[in-house]
């Protein structure tokens, strides 16, 4: 099936509220963010903002970090501003980062400035924990320091 009358359905199928389409909506998630066009962009937004499951508006605002316009990027700032769930925060925070750009969130406004400090603190406490499971993984120690070694 083409794109053009694949966008139609997987829209539908994104726009069910039911209990029992929530595993097809998290898969249809994934189809619509491998299309381009203004319709993706319409699609993301709207699941990022309303969808009732947790886990496809999350795909969402992540698909809608790599479609860079500054619609998406305001859509960010607002999901990080407006929202209560920290989880999506941290998110939205992430997916700024690989949009336009996150000083464009920190340029909106002088009071914001404190999202700059808080994606860095984020940034650097994640660089930090996949470096603990890289090490854990591979089952040994970290080799000692440059300014240590003999």
């Amino acid at each position: 099936m083409d794109s053009e009358r694949a966008l139609p359905i997987l829209k539908q199928v994104i726009e069910r509220r039911d209990p029992c389409s929530v595993e097809l909506r998290r898969k249809a998630m994934f189809l619509v963010s491998q299309k381009r066009g203004a319709d993706v962009e319409n699609i993301l937004l709207k699941s990022a903002r309303e969808d009732p499951d947790r886990e496809v508006r999350a795909q969402a605002i992540f698909w809608l970090s790599q479609v860079n316009t500054e619609r998406a990027v305001t859509a960010l700032d607002s999901i990080l501003i407006g929202s209560s769930d920290r989880e999506l925060q941290e998110k939205a925070i992430f997916g700024s980062a690989n949009a336009l750009s996150c000083s464009i969130l920190v340029a909106r406004s002088s009071a914001r400035r404190w999202t700059t400090f808080t994606f860095e603190a984020k940034r650097v406490r994640w660089i930090a924990s996949w470096m603990a499971a890289v090490r854990s993984a591979i089952g040994g120690r970290s080799p000692a320091p440059w300014w240590k070694r003999t």
